[in-house]
């Protein structure tokens, strides 16, 4: 059953995979910015895992005292589906100027980046 799933999904994606637009180096530069923010995100929340006595978490998706499996979880889909997401964009969209792969990764990396400062301004460290 899941091999029939995989199947249908593969051969759903691949024609959409050959129509998205290319990626510029810009959005490649922001793609990697976007990630290792998101990483830096995940070796702080496991040290927040780590020590729920000391920290609690503000992602409400993942809760505020989350196990480092569901931290690993949440944040291991977040790497796969982010450049998925990014990828499917498209580079500017004429009816709706707001949303393109650019101001996706922008929102991602400034979303991220107030996080991971919060995190080190209170002492937590990114550990893995």
């Amino acid at each position: 059953m899941k091999r029939a799933f995989l199947l249908v999904g593969l051969v759903v994606l691949f024609p959409a995979l050959l129509c998205a637009e290319p990626w510029t180096k810009k959005q490649i530069l922001l793609e990697v910015a976007s990630e290792t923010m998101i990483l830096m995100d995940y070796g702080q929340t496991l040290n927040i895992a780590r020590n729920p006595q000391k920290y609690s978490e503000m992602n409400p998706i993942i809760g505020r005292h989350p196990s480092t499996e569901a931290v690993s979880r949440y944040f291991i889909s977040w790497i796969i589906i982010h450049p998925i997401v990014t990828h499917f964009l498209p580079s500017k969209s004429k009816d709706h100027k707001w949303i393109n792969r650019e101001n996706w990764q922008y929102v991602t990396i400034a979303v991220e980046a107030g996080a991971v400062g919060n995190n080190l301004s209170i002492g937590i460290g990114v550990r893995f």
